[in-house]
């Protein structure tokens, strides 16, 4: 992004900016910049009816300048286009003060850019990264199994997927040479692809990345192409290549890949590879559960304002969504947030939702905390304030409660039942509780890789085990137990292949080692690949 003029009072956050997009980049950073009631200004081709005296009509198509009150964006990031709609602000002979009309920005044309609530710190740092080149690092990635292939971009900011190649392969059968024919025209397919959608005369890092021995077949593939031909440009690109291990070929599988410290090694000057890195680590500590890693909107406030985000290790994991809020003092409240991080010393990370980490974060209400010191309260300050205090799922009120068993059973058996759900957790979908409390023990029902409003999240095996386990440990801990008080466990698996990396986060929640069951299972609900389930002692047994 070129910026053309700038005219903008640091000090109160008014004038404007004039920018030129110039490559298909560029239209991200204008969509995190445009906001709703700002003020825009670009060139637009309009079609004009002029009508003569005698009546008769002429059509034509004229270049005019419009500036409209924005009131919606619409962000096409496969074909890079981004269109904004608003009421005209300004009247001219062509067109009506107040009535709609649509922008489509374009590349080598300038717009001019007016907030209307003024540039903020955040918007200010927005245009920053926009105009700096320097920030336009990429890679490129290829994520497939045989048959199929996801042909992606990777900015600094998205992952844009370019092509999905989807075909079917014969079966492998003794004296036929048909699937290896059919293997070699789908490697010309990806091929063709690579050629179609990047750019080899500045090549960049080309990841590959599948499950058995696909990707190193296809390296192969191109260095034979590379070595026969005379293409120098596919001769540059083979240096370029790094080959690693995938769970599928499904896009899914790209957090998963690009978190492999062969991968990592190669890309820590990225500004996504950073962004992987302190997600890790955030998943890591909590794990570990020291007090010094939080998630939730009012607990990553109230860490804030305690100044644990701060100097000597802080850092605020923030999502570019809570910014593109339409509330006025939505926005107002993010931005005051970060810049008390900043002003703490503390750094702060605005993850793009169109990215891998901005997705993990996603999951974990878009905002997230790794703290200096740690701070073991945050959850029963929130639960103490008021319910219009608090910006999270938990205001619903937790609920239990009480069957009577038939007085036949009373009579064998004194012990009241108790259902427990407790909004730290994924809800209920079907006829069941979250637990049952009997007598001393607390019975927990199988929780999947699901956040509390219930949305599946994405990400590797560890990120869904991790998940399956803070949803069991919230449960026991609001219903008065611990997951250190757990006597059973009984894990699900839709494959065994899963269970190394499911157990390495496994035995970091569970280092009292209770009874386990691990079962294969055909599938589970919604499709997920592990769900785990629990028998703990109660705060009573």
């Amino acid at each position: 992004m070129r910026l053309v003029r700038q005219n903008i009072n640091v000090k109160d956050g008014s004038g404007s900016a004039t920018l030129m997009p110039e490559e298909p980049e560029d239209m991200w950073h204008a969509y995190n910049l445009i906001q709703a009631t700002d003020l825009l200004r670009a060139s637009a081709l309009r079609k004009v009816i002029n009508e003569s005296a005698s009546g008769s009509r002429s059509n034509e198509r004229v270049h005019i300048t419009l500036t409209i009150r924005v009131t919606k964006l619409d962000f096409d990031p496969q074909a890079a286009q981004l269109h904004v709609s608003g009421r005209v602000a300004e009247e001219n002979k062509h067109v009506k003060l107040g009535s709609f009309h649509t922008l489509d920005l374009e590349l080598q044309r300038n717009f001019t850019l007016e907030k209307a609530n003024g540039w903020d710190s955040v918007a200010l740092d927005t245009l920053q990264e926009a105009i700096n080149q320097d920030k336009k690092a990429q890679l490129w990635a290829i994520i497939m199994q045989e048959g199929l292939a996801n042909v992606c971009v990777i900015t600094d900011h998205q992952t844009v997927l370019k092509q999905c190649i989807d075909v079917n392969l014969p079966k492998k059968r003794a004296g036929s040479t048909d699937h290896d024919k059919s293997l070699q025209k789908f490697y010309q397919m990806i091929l063709d692809s690579i050629f179609q959608h990047f750019d080899l005369s500045d090549p960049k890092p080309l990841l590959l990345a599948s499950p058995g021995f696909t990707a190193h077949g296809f390296q192969a593939f191109i260095k034979n192409q590379a070595a026969s031909g005379d293409s120098k440009k596919l001769q540059r690109l083979v240096p370029q290549i790094t080959v690693a291990h995938a769970a599928s070929g499904h896009l899914h599988s790209l957090s998963e890949v690009l978190r492999c410290p062969t991968v990592t090694s190669k890309l820590s000057d990225k500004k996504f590879a950073r962004e992987t890195q302190l997600m890790d680590r955030f998943f890591e500590l909590m794990r570990v559960d020291d007090g010094k890693a939080w998630y939730g909107q009012r607990e990553c406030e109230l860490a804030v304002e305690r100044g644990a985000v701060g100097k000597g290790g802080g850092v605020l994991l923030i999502s570019n969504e809570l910014f593109r809020s339409q509330d006025v003092g939505t926005r107002k409240r993010w931005v005051k947030v970060v810049d008390e991080v900043k002003d703490q010393g503390g750094e702060v990370r605005v993850l793009s939702s169109m990215h891998e980490s901005g997705k993990r974060l996603d999951n974990l209400g878009k905002i997230a905390a790794i703290l200096t010191f740690p701070l073991e309260d945050l959850d029963d300050m929130v639960d103490s304030e008021p319910l219009t205090a608090r910006s999270r799922i938990s205001s619903i009120p937790c609920s239990s409660n009480i069957i009577r068993l038939p007085t036949a059973q009373a009579r064998t058996m004194t012990t009241e039942i108790k259902t427990f759900n407790t909004p730290k957790a994924a809800q209920p979908v079907g006829p069941y509780s979250q637990c049952v409390i009997a007598g001393p023990h607390i019975f927990v029902s199988g929780q999947i890789p699901a956040d509390a409003s219930g949305k599946l999240i994405e990400g590797s095996i560890a990120d869904k085990t991790t998940v399956c386990c803070e949803g069991l440990k919230n449960i026991l801990r609001e219903a008065g137990s611990d997951i250190t008080r757990c006597v059973k466990v009984t894990v699900f698996l839709t494959s065994m292949d899963n269970f190394a990396e499911m157990n390495s986060v496994y035995e970091k929640y569970f280092t009292h080692k209770p009874a386990r069951s691990c079962v294969a299972v055909k599938e589970l609900p919604k499709g997920v690949p592990v769900e785990i389930e629990a028998i703990a002692l109660s705060g009573s047994g």
